[in-house]
């Protein structure tokens, strides 16, 4: 016999718990608490009349500064001309409790041939050597005299001293090309914790009428330990090759936005291991104040309890390996061993999807079911075990009552291996990881719920296994590289969850507030506590 899914639609819009202005939902139908609202710290448009200073929120440091004024609705900055190698003017604003920040702003340079800007984050404000105290804090700066080549760098000032880590040549898709004069350009700038004691910093710069790029001009971590887990001002240089006589040359910004960043490698515990001496290890989900994994190799669903430790919950599983909730709260299995995926339930376990155009699928490896109740699962060959392949190609599958099963991806048998599966929170895209390529794909759903539009999420992984998502949007993706990677959820990395052992196999959020983060590996169950 085989079960239904007519009845998901209703119960996935009747169990939608509003957070903010979006519908967050994940498998068993519970809302995932927020772990960090991302919140807008500073902006200024410089939309004002036209005056000599740049208002109340800004402060000049030190003494260098000839003219700072806002003119047309953008800040302009000039610096006093000194006798030293360079000309700097700085100025500032204080922001209290913000450790890690995103600034964006636009900037347009008077002269660029001779001119450089600097935009500080995590900053004491103090200019160079000339100020108690000393200046200090993490810098993007962008220039072109350096060595006569546009430039965007990363420093970091330490006592006083301006120290670069890495200046880069721009180079947008392979071509060199010089900053110009009277041009806009924006920049994107981010700093935040990977760790108690590493910092990341990255940046990058586009012309304001062009698309921002997706990659970062320039990106490394940083353990300087006085600017670690540090908050302090913004601060804005702009400087001069000009040493003697007037400067007549600024430089203009505009548009700055400093955002809180939500990194969520911050809201974790380390990881401490909860179960052991499996076979290996797979798909878990949270259900009823309970982890389900799935232990391929003993054919067998445990069930992991804190005060009870770990049960069998079905010891004729299947093979299963990836499991979900549907909106009734029963389990939806992929089995490697029956070759189909499954629904069990309170009458016992039933064929949800058994076939596709009367052929065995090869293996269901993971599943997932969207909002408007479309189930979507993969199928590669690695639990064939020797048995005939019915299918050519390794896919990516669609399945609802009305519409029956369609491939929305289809493989090649030997260099595509869809693997893992997971929802964005908005339901407007899937991911799918293949573990032939390293790749994850995300790919669009369309208002029928089928996929389009595949493109490349994340690359260079190490065996991507099984996803997961946050509340906040952020991906999780198991690798065999002893690591789970994090990403944005428009891609960017934000750092890697080290594990003990190799063969990380999945991932899911569960726990009493569900915010702690439960990691299968081949043969152990880890979890990593969510940290208030």
């Amino acid at each position: 016999m085989k079960k239904k899914l007519s009845a998901l639609l209703f119960l996935w819009v009747s169990h939608a718990v509003v957070a903010g202005d979006d519908l967050i939902f994940y498998s068993g139908f519970e809302p995932l608490p927020v772990l960090c609202e991302q919140s807008t710290v500073f902006s200024d448009d410089y939309n004002r009349a036209n005056q000599i200073d740049w208002g109340v929120d800004w402060q000049e440091s030190g003494t260098s500064i000839e003219l700072a004024e806002v003119i047309d609705n953008e800040g302009r900055l000039v610096p006093l001309a000194s006798n030293s190698p360079y000309s700097l003017a700085r100025i500032m604003h204080l922001i209290e409790d913000v450790v890690d920040v995103e600034a964006t702003f636009s900037l347009t340079f008077e002269n660029a041939s001779n001119q450089g800007i600097g935009f500080y984050v995590r900053s004491n404000g103090g200019y160079l050597v000339n100020t108690i105290p000393t200046g200090q804090g993490y810098a993007v700066f962008i220039e072109r005299f350096a060595g006569n080549e546009s430039r965007i760098g990363l420093w970091y000032e330490n006592d006083g001293i301006e120290i670069p880590f890495i200046r880069q040549p721009l180079m947008p898709s392979g071509i060199p090309y010089d900053f110009l004069d009277e041009v806009k350009y924006n920049v994107r700038f981010q700093v935040f914790q990977e760790d108690a004691i590493n910092t990341r910093l990255r940046a990058k710069i586009w012309p304001s009428d062009s698309v921002e790029p997706i990659e970062w001009g320039v990106s490394l971590i940083d353990d300087f330990a006085p600017l670690q887990n540090t908050a302090g001002a913004i601060a804005i240089d702009s400087y001069n090759t000009q040493s003697n006589g007037s400067i007549t040359d600024g430089i203009r910004v505009d548009d700055i936005v400093v955002k809180n960043l939500c990194n969520p490698l911050l809201k974790l515990a380390p990881v401490e291991e909860i179960v052991q001496s499996l076979q290996f290890a797979e798909g878990p989900v949270w259900k009823d104040n309970a982890l389900l994994f799935s232990d391929i190799d003993a054919n067998t669903i445990y069930q992991w309890q804190e005060n009870t430790g770990t049960t069998i919950f079905n010891n004729d599983s299947g093979n299963a390996n990836g499991l979900t909730l549907d909106a009734n709260n029963d389990v939806i299995a992929a089995e490697h061993g029956n070759r189909r995926i499954s629904l069990t339930d309170s009458n016992g376990t039933a064929t949800l999807v058994g076939d596709f155009g009367g052929l065995l699928f090869n293996s269901p490896n993971d599943v997932v079911v969207s909002q408007a109740g479309n189930l979507y699962f993969t199928d590669p060959d690695y639990g064939l075990n020797g048995r005939p392949r019915e299918i050519a190609f390794n896919g990516v599958y669609k399945f609802n009552d009305i519409d029956g099963v369609s491939a929305q991806y289809q493989g090649d048998a030997n260099d595509n291996k869809p693997n893992g599966i997971i929802l964005a929170n908005d339901q407007s895209r899937l991911f799918w990881s293949d573990t032939q390529t390293g790749i994850v794909h995300q790919m669009d759903i369309e208002a029928n719920g089928d996929l389009s539009q595949l493109s490349e999420f994340a690359s260079g992984l190490t065996i991507p296994d099984g996803m997961c998502v946050d509340a906040s949007g952020n991906l999780y993706v198991a690798t065999w590289d002893s690591a789970v990677e994090v990403f944005a959820e428009n891609g960017d990395h934000w750092g890697s969850i080290s594990l003990p052992v190799s063969s990380i196999t999945n991932c899911t959020f569960g726990g009493i507030n569900h915010n702690d983060l439960f990691i299968t590996a081949r043969n152990r169950v880890y979890r990593s506590q969510g940290v208030e």
